[in-house]
């Protein structure tokens, strides 16, 4: 990455370093190559189930299936591409599309954690208060995309909250019940999204 891109500004590294030790700390971080996990689904009132692939840097495939609805969608490093089962047809995403895709893989792989913050950018932006604790707020930029904001909880150093801007609406992201998955602490519920006026 880009030298000038590597960049934690303010105090925002000891509460990053916290986040990493807590998962796990930055050796099982750093060596993770590939990663695939699955789980459940709810929405609409259906039930139904996914799974997803990921690949160092940004690199990802998915599979939905909910109802009728069976979807297959990724990012190949140059290429993002949605496959729909239900009507039997696949698409080249837009190059804004692939972007968003490179910018979510990046997230997933908790990039902005790296050493070297996968060529990102991260700021404390402010304090947040709320739900019987005090959050640390980064700004974390990916190298390339839109920043997102991580509600960092002082008790635990996890990820309470993300904040992103998704087709001109804030979208709110919830992580939670957090456990150790293949030598990492992570997410194993992940309330999304919830649309916010913007």
């Amino acid at each position: 990455p880009d030298a000038a891109r590597v960049e934690v500004l303010g105090d925002a590294r000891p509460i990053v370093e916290r986040y990493v030790e807590v998962t796990g700390g930055r050796e099982p971080l750093e060596a993770e190559r590939t990663l695939h996990v699955r789980g459940r689904i709810e929405a609409m009132g259906l039930k139904g189930r996914w799974e997803l692939w990921t690949m160092a840097p940004d690199r990802w495939m998915g599979r939905v299936t909910l109802g009728s609805l069976r979807i297959r969608e990724g990012f190949d490093g140059r290429v993002a591409w949605r496959t729909d089962f239900s009507d039997r047809s696949v698409h080249v995403l837009s190059e804004a599309e692939a972007l968003r895709a490179r910018e979510e893989g990046w997230f997933m792989r908790d990039g902005w954690a790296l050493a070297d913050l996968g060529g990102g950018t991260i700021r404390h932006a402010s304090t947040s208060f709320g739900s019987g604790g005090t959050y640390d707020v980064l700004e974390v930029t990916p190298p390339a995309g839109h920043p997102r904001k991580l509600f960092m909880s002082r008790k635990t150093g996890l990820v309470t909250r993300v904040i992103r801007e998704v087709d001109q609406h804030t979208a709110a992201e919830h992580p939670g019940a957090w456990r150790r998955l293949a030598g990492r602490k992570r997410a194993t519920l992940l309330e999304t999204p919830v649309l916010v006026p913007g």
